[in-house]
């Protein structure tokens, strides 16, 4: 008769010991608390597949954009020598375009009057007997520092109209034939002190009509060849002193038009005797 009373007693008690366990505050935070992680867990796995798809779209769009722009240089080309691209609006050029053997023999490439706000990195890659690039009159705000990366035979680079407010240190890194720079015609304040350096076969550097204030004490340093220099139109007001020292070949400095009240003398060391200084 006990036995009975007991088990009746515990059969009363077994609905308030589960109210009271579902009752436990703790235990139903637990339980809201796996399930948010879990929640969480699938909505991270869910914004990691959107993106993977998002990003493998972008690439399948680019490699496609890429294609049809290649088709349009090779509609454009002059023979297999040059690439005469010019005033087609174009506003943006492929990494990969030129890596077809149609290419290989490229000789001038000429993308000017287009509206070009960047040039990728290595986007000249494997031209070997590339020897001229003209990118004037485009929008170009920046360059990246291995656009022009390793071009053996490349002797010109114009750039000139542009909207360029500085170049990266080591972009004409790499160029042994490079003769032509020119940079004229931008917003550019400052020029980078290793920007041009050990060019040995360099000869000419236009600057004009920029907004340079100074220019840094070596950064003509080691130019054998260098003939012309052209700062006219800019804003200096300070010429360092050796800036224009041991320039063999040295023919021209242009400092027209700028905000110079005094030349240091030792500004122009070790130079040709037909040397010219034109400076108002």
């Amino acid at each position: 008769m006990k036995k009975l009373l007991i088990i009746a007693a515990l059969a009363a008690c077994t609905p308030f010991c589960i109210s009271a366990r579902m009752a436990d505050p703790k235990s139903a935070i637990d339980q809201e608390k796996k399930a948010m992680l879990k929640q969480r867990k699938e909505f991270k796995k869910n914004i990691r597949n959107q993106e993977k798809e998002a990003m493998l779209e972008q690439r399948d769009q680019e490699k496609e954009a890429m294609l049809i722009q290649r088709e349009k240089f090779k509609e454009n080309m002059h023979g297999k020598k040059v690439l005469n691209h010019n005033d087609k609006g174009t506003t943006q050029i492929y990494s990969g375009v030129f890596n077809d053997p149609e290419f290989a023999q490229l000789e001038v490439i000429n993308l000017r009057q287009n509206k070009l706000t960047t040039i990728p990195e290595r986007v000249f890659y494997n031209l070997p007997k590339l020897q001229r690039i003209d990118l004037s009159n485009n929008q170009l705000k920046t360059i990246d520092a291995n656009a022009f990366f390793y071009l053996p035979n490349l002797t010109t680079i114009l750039l000139y109209e542009n909207q360029l407010t500085t170049i990266p240190e080591s972009v004409f890194y790499n160029l042994p034939k490079l003769q032509k720079i020119n940079l004229s015609f931008n917003q550019l304040t400052t020029i980078p002190v290793d920007a041009i350096k050990n060019l040995a076969n360099l000869q000419e550097i236009n600057l004009r009509h920029n907004q340079l204030t100074t220019i840094p004490e070596r950064v003509f340093y080691n130019l054998p060849k260098l003939q012309t220099i052209d700062l006219s139109d800019n804003q200096l007001t300070t010429i360092p002193e050796g800036a224009f020292n041991n320039l063999p070949q040295l023919q021209t400095i242009n400092l027209n038009y700028n905000k110079l009240t005094t030349i240091p003398a030792d500004a122009f060391k070790n130079l040709p005797p037909k040397f010219r200084l034109i400076f108002k």
